[in-house]
């Protein structure tokens, strides 16, 4: 790909696109603050179409994070300041919460310890928080992020990458590149070389473990010796979120979009969407009849969210018909702010009972770099 063509595909979006992106994230951020988070800064893990949180005492660490980092971005962009409290409860709790080296996989609602044995995802989703609250000027986050790299080093470090959790024998490719994402917006929010210097790290793991060309294979699950599982489906959405970190990674070193991306973002293109133009949440290989057993549903809302993202820098001709897919068959609901999660089938949506926080963080990084508030 030639020189990174971000800013030219941003100022290229409609002015009726920017606005419908613009008014959903504000909807969706003021619902979320007012009724996603208890008052001792613990968020809800999902809420229901009445807007009660789930009927449960505790919320994944994966999801805490998450929200801590959207209410931090929306605060620092400007498009809702209210929102920095939120973060700043939650981030606290968050720390108060550590009674290890490593993060505990389940946070209790009423502020307690931690605990669940800790997982290298979460992980980069707790460095994640800390770049959003650096942004913010939180002094402790910095502290933290090194701490917890540190920590990563010591438990998780393997001659590859880091292994998945401390008694793991297989490696993912996934917890990898959220770690690449937390690892540049650590550098994006300090300008240090150090969190730059292990973006290249994960983008050099890419090359070297995680991706083949021709055609192009982005593998999930790898045993002790790092050999691919390829038992597993391929995941488009993954192939879409690549396309858009590796764009990051370039624009940080002052190079050009890395051709992998564009690879990466045709293959899921070309065969990894279904009907209506869904992208896929698992899709067999080429030369393969069907899914490996279990497969997973049809397709959730996070590999449509990440589509449009990866569109701004591969294809942003294909933007007003991904977004307009995007609002009629997941975010057309009352009230504005939800979302419709799952599809069980191309013609049918899963009971969608619960609308999940998680999601929440897919919503914000598509919308916020359509609406130009983040680059």
């Amino acid at each position: 790909m030639s020189a990174p063509p971000l800013a030219a595909a941003q100022d290229a979006v409609s002015a009726a696109l920017k606005a419908r992106a613009a008014a959903w994230l504000n909807a969706a951020l003021l619902l979320w603050c007012a009724e996603g988070q208890a008052a001792n800064g613990a968020f809800y893990e999902a809420l229901d179409w009445s807007l009660r949180p789930i009927p449960q005492n505790w919320v994944r660490l994966r999801v805490q994070a998450r929200q801590i980092h959207v209410c931090a971005r929306a605060a620092k962009t400007g498009r809702y300041p209210q929102a920095a409290a939120h973060a700043e409860r939650g981030f606290a709790l968050l720390l108060r919460a550590r009674t290890q080296e490593l993060h505990g996989a389940r946070l209790p609602l009423d502020g307690g310890a931690a605990y669940g044995a800790p997982q290298l995802y979460d992980q980069a989703f707790v460095l994640l928080a800390c770049a959003s609250m650096m942004a913010l000027g939180a002094d402790e986050a910095r502290a933290e992020a090194l701490r917890l790299i540190q920590a990563l080093e010591n438990t998780l470090r393997a001659e590859h990458g880091f292994r998945d959790a401390p008694d793991a024998r297989l490696y993912r490719q996934n917890p990898h590149m959220h770690l690449l994402e937390a690892f540049l917006a650590l550098w994006q929010a300090s300008g240090e070389e150090q969190f730059l210097a292990r973006a290249d790290e994960m983008v050099s793991l890419f090359r070297r473990k995680f991706y083949t060309p021709a055609p192009p294979r982005l593998r999930e699950y790898f045993d002790a010796d790092w050999q691919p599982q390829t038992l597993y489906p391929l995941e488009p959405g993954h192939y879409f979120e690549w396309v858009w970190l590796l764009q990051t990674w370039a624009r940080a070193k002052g190079i050009a979009v890395p051709p992998e991306a564009q690879d990466l973002f045709d293959w899921a293109w070309a065969h990894g969407r279904g009907e209506k133009g869904f992208a896929r949440h698992g899709v067999a290989e080429e030369d393969k009849a069907e899914l490996p057993p279990h497969p997973p549903p049809y397709a959730r809302l996070w590999q449509q969210t990440e589509m449009l993202r990866a569109c701004l820098i591969a294809a942003p001709a294909r933007l007003d018909s991904v977004a307009a897919m995007l609002w009629r068959d997941w975010l057309d609901t009352e009230p504005l702010g939800l979302w419709h999660d799952a599809w069980a089938s191309a013609r049918r949506r899963g009971r969608n009972a619960l609308v999940p926080a998680s999601t929440l963080y897919h919503l914000w990084a598509a919308l916020a770099a359509l609406s130009g508030d983040e680059a």
